[in-house]
């Protein structure tokens, strides 16, 4: 029923964690980001809008993210030693590697920072990349979406991104 057709990987990705509370921690948004990271092209740019109000949701998470120095660093570090909380900063510096990612939050700019991301504060730079951007999916409920790319629109129904 959620699973939607791609002709291809785009250039930029628009996703939402779908509201609260699937948008209330960024470790609950992580899973609509990893969503998205299937539809980007690699180098691409991901537009997460999760409001996060509760902040990040894991102690944890933000000390193995503001441990490191380098995505690679987070990466390398749950392959020694797989902890809950660490796996989430996994999958944020997963995605990152792959992709440009903004973060529309209210979360404070120097942790989104600090977490490997770039902070947008308002919709207006959301636009100049969607502008910039040569193919867009949206995906405005990105953590209920199983969006696949090169699938025949036909199988899905005539449904797509």
């Amino acid at each position: 029923m959620y699973r939607v057709a791609v002709p291809e990987l785009a250039d930029l990705v628009v996703a939402s964690a779908g509201g609260y509370p699937k948008d209330g921690t960024l470790y609950q948004a992580q899973k609509a980001l990893t969503a998205a990271a299937r539809l980007v092209r690699p180098g691409g740019e991901i537009l997460l809008a999760a409001a996060c109000r509760e902040g990040s949701g894991s102690v944890l998470f933000e000390e193995w993210m503001e441990a490191a120095s380098t995505p690679d660093e987070v990466i390398e570090r749950i392959r020694r030693s797989f902890v809950m909380g660490g796996h989430k900063a996994y999958q944020v510096a997963r995605e990152v590697k792959r992709a440009r990612v903004h973060l529309y939050s209210t979360l404070p700019e120097e942790k989104v920072r600090s977490w490997f991301m770039h902070p947008v504060a308002d919709w207006t730079g959301a636009a100049a990349l969607a502008a910039e951007a040569r193919t867009v999916s949206v995906l405005p409920q990105a953590t209920l979406t199983l969006a696949e790319v090169g699938r025949d629109r036909e199988e899905d129904g005539g449904h797509g991104v």
